[in-house]
């Protein structure tokens, strides 16, 4: 019997607007953290970090800013899955 603990499998998971999931592989929670802030761009609108299949971080775009905004949020809140629509003016 082993008393090896099992590798840490960390990695961060960015949501394309389209709903595609991109991942990201991380040796440290450190390292990921890093991954998801260069992760959260306009062409993403959630970002979020997981270890062993567990969420540990979660980034939601700001859909109704003209800006790049960001917002912390619970990992278990409601998602959006599948193609983000765009919001035109005339």
């Amino acid at each position: 019997m082993s008393h090896m603990k099992p590798p840490i499998s960390l990695r961060v998971v960015s949501r394309r607007n389209s709903g595609e999931d991109c991942f990201i592989s991380a040796s440290s929670v450190d390292e990921a953290l890093i991954a998801a802030k260069r992760a959260r761009t306009a062409e993403f609108h959630m970002v979020y970090i997981e270890n062993n299949g567990e969420r540990l971080f979660r980034w939601d775009r700001i859909r109704l800013s003209t800006k790049n905004r960001w917002r912390k949020v619970n990992v278990n809140a409601m998602e959006t899955i599948g193609p983000i629509r765009g919001i035109t003016s005339r």
